[in-house]
């Protein structure tokens, strides 16, 4: 059984997956950076060909560097998000949703998108 099959991640597939990242967000910051946030797709496709298990450490390994930062975004609507969060533990039950006023959003779990921040 592969590694990858077994969703473990081999140390050079953590590797490879720092690397990458590490130079997108080198060249982010070099080039201004006009975008901030990354969605965990967005980073994952810059990781290509490693497991979510790599993915996962190297990024664990960024926010303890303090390069990145992970938040908890609700969406109730495709694409409109109305609040962040720094932990699960953090989310209310119920949120105004100030893109649409009068509209009190029960949090349910397919709401919740994870981004990735670069810290300033």
């Amino acid at each position: 059984m592969s590694y990858q099959s077994s969703g473990l991640s081999t140390p050079e597939d953590v590797i490879t997956a720092y690397q990458r990242i590490d130079y997108f967000l080198k060249r982010e910051v070099m080039g201004g950076a006009s975008k901030r946030i990354y969605s965990t797709s967005h980073i994952y496709e810059i990781a290509t060909d490693v497991g979510f298990a790599a993915l996962a450490e190297a990024l664990a390994k960024l926010i303890s560097e303090g390069r990145l930062e992970r938040l908890i975004r609700v969406e109730p609507h495709l694409g409109e998000g109305i609040a962040d969060f720094q932990s699960l533990d953090d989310i209310p039950n119920q949120i105004e949703n100030w893109r649409r006023p009068g509209e009190i959003v029960q949090v349910l779990p397919e709401h919740l998108r994870v981004y990735y921040r670069l810290k300033k």
